[in-house]
């Protein structure tokens, strides 16, 4: 159908990229409009939560239970933070294929007490807020709206750079971002968001002002207005 379509609107330059490398090559149909969540009226003046290192530590995951969402990465790497003596619970909340795989990781970690996944919730603003840390190992996200409910909600992120998550995180400025996909990259990170108390609140600063630049509902209606209007 690109012969005739008169635009073709994208919601991250990951996904323009790939299509253009796959598809059709440089366009000036391309327009970039990136997905967009509704900001809460406190958005401008959250700070990120408060995490004692020596205490218990709540961290979340939020997606489908697929091998691409890398939950056994993060498994691995709770794993080897509680060798450490750090009191770290894990929720996971989605559903998929990987889920009977992932409590038998668990086990095979010997932290099954210490792991609990749930089906998917319909209060996921709820369940982020009980979190200190979101974590977000994906292996590939085309976008990734996960990262930006967590900040959303005052919660630190750990998160792969994997596709679109490298513009959501901006290139790692607004999280603890691993460059590469595996264990001890993401344990790591999670140390970091643990201990580095000044470097969380600055990367969430820094979180909250690209978010409602680049991630508002009201910037993605103004550009999408904008982009309509070409046509008419």
């Amino acid at each position: 159908l690109y012969l005739i379509t008169d635009l073709l609107v994208f919601e991250s330059k990951y996904t323009m990229n790939q299509y253009s490398k796959k598809i059709e090559g440089k366009s000036d149909k391309y327009r970039l409009n990136y997905n967009a969540i509704e900001l809460k009226s406190d958005f401008s003046s959250l700070e990120c939560r408060n995490i004692d290192p020596s205490g218990k530590i709540l961290i979340g995951a939020f997606g489908a239970l697929r091998f691409i969402k890398g939950h056994d990465v993060l498994i691995h790497s709770v794993a080897k933070l509680r060798l450490k003596g750090y009191d770290i619970f894990l929720k996971i909340y989605g559903e998929g294929e990987e889920e009977e795989n992932l409590k038998k990781l668990a086990t095979f970690c010997k932290i099954e007490e210490f792991v609990k996944i749930e089906s998917k919730t319909s209060s996921v603003d709820k369940e982020m807020s009980h979190c200190h840390i979101v974590a977000h190992p994906s292996r590939f996200e085309s976008f990734g709206y996960v990262p930006l409910e967590a900040i959303s909600n005052g919660v630190t992120v750990v998160s792969t750079l994997s596709g679109g998550l490298s513009e959501v995180m901006d290139k790692g400025k607004s999280g603890f971002c691993p460059n590469d996909v595996c264990e001890k990259s993401f344990e790591i990170k999670l140390e970091e968001a643990i201990n580095m108390h000044d470097l969380r609140r600055e990367k969430f600063a820094h979180a909250i002002q690209h978010i409602t630049t680049n991630f508002s509902n009201l910037v993605f209606l103004k550009r999408l207005k904008t982009i309509y209007e070409e046509l008419l």
